[in-house]
């Protein structure tokens, strides 16, 4: 990478990268803390948006990876599926299956149906195929398998993960999501990638023509005299 462009923030995200970018099989591994991923994790997926333009440099295919999520209480997992979901497609990667699994002490992960649960993960893994068992208890996005599903009072749904669209509709187990057949699948699209680097380079460039008047709006605001006031009482 030519040091004229490499990120200004001094991290280890271009080993991570670089050690992504080398690998055929990739596994993910994070806890959910307080519903959702860590703070390092959620770190690293928000300087992922540094290299949002990159994709067309990965490898093609997408590495193969699959996602484990241990989480402390049953019926407590919050969005920390959706947050794997998210930190693994945003390093472009192929997501097989997204696993939360209820595992409160570290060993818990490798014991009793836990550990059939990784055995049936390091499978898909191995044959690189997507995970065939679609039967949750929870409607899931027909793309990404995300449940944070936006549902319209018309019975139309939004993925609020991958923005994938479709329709409620009553099936003979109950309701199903059917996906739109013009359904691009939404955030996670090469168009879509390109659509919101373009989106911020404009942006950027609005900034770098207007930072002076910004600036100046801030100010108004930055002294603490404007946001603190004295009540009238202790005026006196």
């Amino acid at each position: 990478v030519p040091e004229s462009s490499k990120c200004a923030i001094e991290d280890e995200l271009d080993i991570i990268i670089r050690n992504v970018k080398h690998s055929d099989k990739i596994i993910i591994a994070f806890p959910a803390y307080i519903f959702s991923a860590p703070g390092p994790v959620k770190n690293i997926m928000d300087r992922l948006l540094s290299v949002t333009s990159d994709y067309p440099d990965w490898p093609h295919p997408y590495p193969d990876c699959v996602v484990v999520n241990p989480y402390g209480m049953a019926e407590w997992e919050g969005m920390i599926k959706e947050s794997g979901i998210a930190f693994a497609n945003k390093l472009h990667l192929n997501v097989l299956a997204v696993q939360p699994i209820l595992a409160t002490l570290p060993a818990d992960s490798v014991r009793g149906d836990n550990l059939d649960v990784l055995h049936k993960l390091a499978s898909l893994l191995e044959k690189g195929k997507k995970n065939p068992d679609r039967s949750s208890e929870f409607l899931e996005c027909p793309c990404c398998t995300s449940t944070a599903i936006k549902i319209n009072p018309d019975g139309t749904v939004k993925c609020a993960v991958c923005g994938a669209t479709g329709t409620l509709k009553r099936g003979g187990k109950g309701y199903e999501i059917v996906q739109n057949e013009t359904d691009n699948a939404g955030y996670f699209t090469e168009r879509a990638l390109a659509n919101h680097t373009n989106y911020l380079t404009d942006k950027k460039r609005l900034f770098m023509n207007t930072k002076d008047i910004i600036k100046e709006i801030q100010q108004k605001y930055a002294e603490p005299d404007y946001w603190f006031k004295e009540s009238p009482d202790e005026e006196k």
